[in-house]
């Protein structure tokens, strides 16, 4: 992304605030009048008042700046003030839209990209945007209205003069056009490599235990270090460049000002201008450079956010593979079935894993989902919940096809229980709650004695109340589960789907857990994905998936008399029967 692309999207968010936007315009201009009068000032003091010795004229001009001086810094400071309540807004407002796009996204858009690297759009992406809105005022407007007044003025003091001046523009611009390429490529890598680094942080943490067990701390450690070096290059390359492009700029500006001190020493000495007035002129083009200088400086803030705002605008402007028709139906509540019709369902609309699928599940029916791993059973549940759309064919509930009625009456009859069930760093209430935000405390109990969990709770040292730390550190793995069922079980659901609920626990607590599952039924349907096939076979009806494609279904007695793929899984897993 550009500078000018940069300044019309930042433009474009301040824009919300006309009324702010116009109050800081106007407290600029008039700084930028404080900062033409002081030269003009000064000129007038030694030309009309020290030089003709008039103490009259010198009160008069010295009572002017000091009333041009109070409004000027009354402007400055509500300029300063309504500029902070703005970029304050606008950061958080980019901040909730990244934040509410992330939540709209589908899954395959998080299996292609690292966690860090999404992490890092809300940090180091977003710390340099801020910054630029920041010092958007003081190292960018201000500058450029003070540039426009001091241009005036210095045609207004000797026209000469500033046609020379004017010679500051290709010197001072020419460095920043050979430079600022160079910087903003090396500053969207350094992004890139920023997100790889936070990436690399995050395995570190999330698979400590796995590094420990291991012995790999050493691997990491330089795995880590290399990437580091990565970054290293990268920020050294973009720092040069940055810096190249700033120093360039002075260069012209230096050799300018010898110039005018040249030519105005001269055209004083000939009677062409005052003593007033050249000086006058230099502390104009002398403020006037500072400017410039200020916006070559800006300018390299500007190449490291444009870097920033355009990874943060890829997520804004990422286009959701769940479009939503508008003013689509919602979903009645569910009373009779649930049919996929010639199903099919490939990564990208390429590869298929899922292929013809066609199956009923009636209301009220317990049915599990097994097959080899591999095989898109997890894929199914994952369907029903529209969290991806087939490339063929069509999931319905009740004759409605999923994709012409609203996601939200979708998840609001069902609720799921996750093989890893994510559990928040909060209280036991508050985690419970979050399976509906208005349920009461009579109902969160309802539900945590529904999964026998209610007991373990009031054991606890607070109750309700006491934390269960990061992901559940604090609880075992069967009461994690217990707790993710009562916060499915808190929304009442039509329907409860479990995807591989209970494999990650020994199989004693896995069977009073699913024996909980059997109590709980009653007036739901449960639709369970599982490889204990002595768990599929309590249930009223098998669903084999093998290689994507529906290979078999019925009872478990029916699906070991076919002797098929159920079969031979089942004597895998029970060779003794």
């Amino acid at each position: 992304m550009k500078q000018l692309t940069l300044i019309i999207h930042l433009l474009r968010w301040f824009g919300g605030n006309p009324v702010a936007l116009s109050i800081v315009i106007s407290c600029i201009l008039i700084e930028m009048g404080f900062n033409s009068f002081i030269p003009i000032a000064f000129s007038k003091l030694i030309d009309d008042g020290i030089t003709a010795r008039s103490s009259v004229a010198m009160a008069n001009i010295l009572l002017l700046l000091g009333v041009a001086t109070v409004v000027a810094m009354a402007a400055g400071m509500l300029a300063d003030y309504t500029h902070a309540r703005m970029f304050t807004d606008v950061v958080a407002r980019i901040r909730q839209r990244l934040y509410e796009r992330l939540q709209h996204l589908s899954s395959s858009y998080f299996l292609k990209k690292p966690a860090g690297d999404i992490a890092a759009r809300f940090s180091t992406d977003m710390a340099a945007v801020e910054h630029t809105f920041q010092t958007w005022l003081p190292w960018g407007w201000k500058p450029v209205f003070d540039m426009i007044g001091y241009n005036g003025v210095m045609f207004w003091v000797d026209w000469r003069l500033a046609l020379f001046a004017q010679l500051v523009w290709p010197m001072s611009l020419l460095g920043p056009r050979i430079f600022a390429p160079k910087a903003r490529g090396a500053a969207e890598l350094r992004k890139q490599r920023e997100g790889e680094v936070l990436n690399a942080v995050d395995e570190a943490t999330s698979g400590r235990y796995v590094v420990r067990a291991f012995g790999l701390e050493d691997f990491m450690r330089k795995r880590f270090a290399e990437k580091l070096k990565a970054l290293a290059a990268t920020a050294l390359r973009g720092a040069f460049f940055t810096a190249a492009l700033e120093r360039s700029s002075s260069i012209g500006i230096y050799l300018l000002q010898i110039g005018i001190l040249a030519i105005g020493g001269s055209m004083a000495f000939s009677g062409a201008i005052s003593l007033g007035g050249l000086v006058a002129f230099y502390t104009v083009f002398t403020a006037f450079s500072a400017s410039l200088y200020y916006l070559a400086q800006y300018s390299g803030s500007i190449i490291n956010s444009a870097a920033g705002l355009t990874r943060i605008e890829q997520i804004l402007n990422e286009q959701s593979t769940l479009p939503e028709i508008r003013f689509a139906p919602e979903l009645p509540p569910f009373n009779e079935q649930i049919d996929f019709k010639n199903f099919s369902y490939g990564i990208d609309g390429q590869r298929r894993i899922l292929r013809n699928i066609s199956l009923t599940i009636k209301n009220h029916e317990f049915v599990a989902i097994v097959g080899p791993s591999g095989a898109g059973k997890s894929l199914l549940v994952q369907a029903m919940m529209r969290m991806f759309d087939p490339i063929e064919g069509s999931v319905e509930i009740d004759g409605h096809d999923l994709r012409q009625v609203t996601r939200d009456s979708i998840t609001r009859h069902s609720a799921v229980v996750f093989q890893e069930s994510f559990l928040f760093n909060t209280s036991v209430r508050e985690n419970v709650r979050l399976g509906r935000l208005n349920a009461t405390q009579l109902e969160i109990e309802t539900a945590c004695r529904e999964a026998g969990i209610h007991e373990d709770i009031l054991a606890m040292p607070q109750g309700y109340d006491s934390p269960v730390g990061e992901k559940g550190a604090f609880l075992s793995g069967g009461q994690k589960q217990r707790l993710a069922i009562a916060r499915a079980l808190v929304r009442n659901p039509r329907i409860l789907f479990l995807d591989e609920a209970t494999s990650s626990l020994d199989p004693g607590t896995e069977l009073e857990i699913f024996e909980t599952l059997e109590r709980v039924r009653k007036g739901r349907t449960v639709i369970a994905v599982t490889h204990r096939l002595a768990l599929a076979a309590r249930c009223d009806r098998v669903l084999v998936i093998k290689a994507g494609k529906l290979a078999e279904q019925g009872k478990h007695a029916e699906l070991l008399q076919l002797n098929g793929v159920y079969a031979t899984l089942w004597r895998r897993q029970h060779p003794s029967t």
